[in-house]
């Protein structure tokens, strides 16, 4: 199932490149827009996605 996670904090492509890198290092393949400022993921745990993007420096909504 897709879930969207909304970045807000997120605003250029060294953020997309951060998070990008936290996901991966959890094993968690995501669609990031910078444009939408969304991170989407599919069939994962969304807490897990979450805390990633978090251990990056970043606030998810």
């Amino acid at each position: 199932m897709k879930q969207t996670i909304h970045v807000s904090n997120m605003s250029c492509k060294h953020c997309e490149a951060r998070i990008s890198k936290a996901l991966e290092e959890k094993s968690i393949n995501a669609e990031i827009d910078l444009t939408t400022k969304s991170v989407v993921v599919n069939d994962v745990d969304v807490v897990v996605a979450k805390e990633a993007i978090v251990s990056a420096g970043y606030q998810p909504e």
